[in-house]
């Protein structure tokens, strides 16, 4: 893994094998395990990592890696104090970890991160007796990889799984709504936000959006609908000021429009695969990803009720099978079908 494409949060997380000037070697060769795929397995729970580690020669080695989870007294707290802040709460609610949820770990005597590497203990069934293998480096890179795409994962690990931690802050906002509402009408309101935590991570059905198109440049007032029908503008800019600005743009976007779906009517478009004469989870999956138009290995992990970390594997598979594409990094990773991604 090349540490320099990562998070933040990534580099955290392998920083403490970065700074031993021991492990140098270890390190180089450990890089390289992780990038030829040679890390399998991989298995994250709370204070626990397990994965199994094959060279060109020899056995598989069989690792573990240790850290204690965080005390329950210290997740309540940071979970509050997270709840008490509606901007983390939505980066949490989003799937993401910022460095003041960090701080809040630390300032309440806890590190969410290793702070070395004498926080991890490893265990590897190689030959080396040094405390820290080859092939525990390579799983310590190998989960960074997941870690950069699903930085939850480190919560996890730490002791609090990501239904763990939705149910935790569901049950602090709702106390701090508690705390500071003012009335019976602001607790429906947010009575009804707070009920959206259940089903944040879920798939849904797009309401269906009706287009109507037709040929010819748009005259040069009748963009004016459109753009009035947005409402007054911000501050004290007055609505002829905004149309001048907006209806060259309005214009020129129809133009576009048009010459997209002319290409596209001109194209020679394959049909999709159907996913109900599907006959194997790769047909599955490939049709479903034509069907939405792209997958994420979160949405493939709820429908097949399985890890994310297996999900992108099946979803890995299938690009190095050229039966999809690979677009975006980290949690912008999507998996499309080829024609889209040409």
């Amino acid at each position: 893994m090349n540490t320099t494409e990562g998070a933040w949060w990534t580099q955290r997380w392998v920083d403490p094998l970065e700074e031993a000037r021991d492990l140098r070697q270890k390190l180089r060769k450990g890089r390289v395990l992780t990038r030829r795929g040679r890390v399998t397995e991989m298995d994250v729970r709370p204070g626990l990592v397990t994965a199994m580690v094959a060279e060109d020669t020899g056995v598989p080695s069989s690792v573990r890696l240790r850290q204690p989870v965080i005390q329950e007294a210290v997740w309540s707290r940071v979970v509050e104090r997270i709840a008490r802040s509606a901007g983390q709460a939505s980066q949490l609610l989003q799937g993401r970890i910022t460095e003041q949820m960090v701080q809040y770990f630390e300032e309440e005597g806890a590190e969410l991160f290793p702070f070395d590497q004498h926080d991890l203990t490893y265990f590897c069934t190689c030959r080396d007796d040094a405390a820290v293998c080859v092939h525990a480096v390579a799983v310590h890179y190998a989960l960074a990889d997941v870690i950069n795409g699903d930085p939850l994962v480190i919560f996890e690990f730490r002791g609090r799984s990501r239904a763990e931690l939705m149910e935790a802050l569901r049950g602090a906002r709702t106390t701090v709504i508690d705390d500071s509402a003012g009335g019976e009408e602001e607790a429906v309101d947010t009575e009804v936000a707070d009920s959206l935590l259940d089903t944040y991570w879920k798939a849904g059905i797009i309401p269906h959006l009706a287009f109507r198109l037709s040929a010819g440049d748009l005259e040069e007032g009748a963009a004016l609908p459109v753009i009035r029908a947005l409402g007054p503008g911000p501050g004290e800019t007055s609505p002829d000021e905004i149309a001048d600005v907006l209806a060259p743009i309005v214009r020129m976007g129809r133009r576009r429009v048009e010459e997209l779906v002319e290409q596209v009517t001109e194209e020679d478009v394959p049909d999709a695969p159907n996913p109900t004469s599907a006959e194997s989870l790769d047909d599955v999956l490939v049709a479903a990803a034509y069907q939405h138009g792209s997958l994420t290995s979160s949405f493939v992990a709820d429908a097949l009720g399985v890890s994310v970390l297996e999900a992108r594997r099946y979803l890995q598979w299938l690009v190095d099978e050229g039966r999809l594409a690979q677009v975006g990094r980290a949690r912008g990773t999507r998996y499309v079908p080829l024609e889209a991604s040409e």
